[in-house]
């Protein structure tokens, strides 16, 4: 039937079996490490844009320029997930901390009133 809905708009009451959702799969020291790879990758990159690390131009099927582009794509990307593991890593310090001073008021743990 036209205009008619097929999404069902009814409250769903969530139990403790279901878990939040995040707007990244990893957090902390996994993200950390995750991004160190493509951080890498981006530095290197460009270090040979650069010609630091030495490079036959010959065996590049692309602009020189293509290479810093990628390497600072690469770098913004690993940066991105590195950052993003650090800040994970002090919230969850910060949740720890009002849990030890705050057991039984969860409201406490991650924002200051």
């Amino acid at each position: 039937m036209q205009g008619e809905s097929t999404v069902n708009w009814e409250r769903v009451r969530l139990g403790k079996s279901r878990g939040s959702v995040s707007g990244t799969t990893i957090h902390g020291w996994p993200s950390i490490l995750f991004g160190l790879p493509f951080a890498g990758v981006g530095v290197m990159l460009f270090l040979m844009y650069l010609g630091v690390i030495h490079l036959d131009p010959k065996s590049v099927h692309a602009p020189m320029w293509v290479l810093a582009v990628m390497g600072g794509l690469f770098f913004l990307a690993g940066a991105y997930m590195i950052v993003h593991g650090f800040l994970g890593l002090g919230l969850t310090k910060k949740i720890e901390e009002g849990r030890r001073r705050a057991p039984h008021q969860p409201w406490l743990w991650d924002y200051v009133w």
